[in-house]
């Protein structure tokens, strides 16, 4: 059992860690660009505002995307931290409004 990893040993900083550090940000930003991609091809289905926040929310992902790609670490978590701790309900909305636009324009694909 003292040879068991837990996981938490690929977090740590080193060879081993950066690598998958690097590997979670390359899947994280696949990701963002994959629901980019989808919001873009739903968006394009509505007309007037949903259509243009369907848009402006897959360009928020695109964004999202090259900036997980670029960052390091660090500074992500600075970064997210910081926003979260100036604007916690700023967050939440976001978070919340991201997750049910995502959902109603996945959900009908």
């Amino acid at each position: 059992m003292e040879h068991m990893e837990t996981g938490r040993d690929d977090l740590d900083t080193g060879p081993i860690g950066a690598t998958t550090a690097s590997g979670i940000r390359e899947q994280a930003a696949e990701r963002l660009e994959s629901a980019a991609d989808a919001l873009h091809e739903r968006a394009e289905d509505y007309q007037g505002r949903l259509g243009g926040y369907g848009r402006q929310a897959a360009a928020w992902l695109d964004r999202s995307a090259r900036y997980v790609r670029e960052a390091d670490a660090d500074r992500l978590r600075g970064d997210v931290e910081e926003h979260v701790r100036r604007n916690p309900g700023r967050a939440l909305l976001v978070a919340g409004a991201a997750g049910l636009i995502l959902g109603v324009l996945l959900r009908r694909r």
